[in-house]
């Protein structure tokens, strides 16, 4: 089996095996950390790029469950609740742990029981 040298690739292969292996070049990784980091300091821009996570996804798969999760906490945050159990029932659908505790949190009658039961605790270790 012969060894690939630079002489039988094509301009393109060269430059994909480039992109891999230099991952700091423009499109790389150091420009997909760079590109994250903007919208922590930017909500809804984050929103916009979930938005299109999930119209992508048909907010089905892996992509849409994780997309609808982090919808839910931007709309928690920013206190619609009704909206982020929307998303979190959608995403506790398509199989998300996650989700399912946060729609636990989300549930007033359930916070309410979790916090007798941790006083119960409390009082039962004194």
């Amino acid at each position: 089996m012969s060894s690939l040298t630079k002489d039988c690739l094509s301009e393109h292969d060269r430059q994909v095996l480039e992109s891999i292996l230099n991952p700091s070049q423009i499109g790389g990784e150091e420009y997909l950390l760079q590109e994250e980091e903007k919208h922590l300091d930017d909500p809804q821009e984050a929103l916009a790029d979930i938005e299109q996570a999930l119209r992508l996804s048909n907010n089905a798969g892996r992509t849409g469950c994780r997309a609808l999760c982090q919808r839910g906490i931007l709309k928690r945050k920013n206190n619609d609740i009704d909206g982020a159990r929307e998303d979190f029932e959608i995403a506790a659908k398509l199989g998300s742990k996650f989700a399912r505790t946060q729609l636990i949190e989300l549930n007033p009658f359930a916070a309410l029981c979790n916090q007798m039961l941790r006083e119960v605790m409390r009082s039962s270790k004194d």
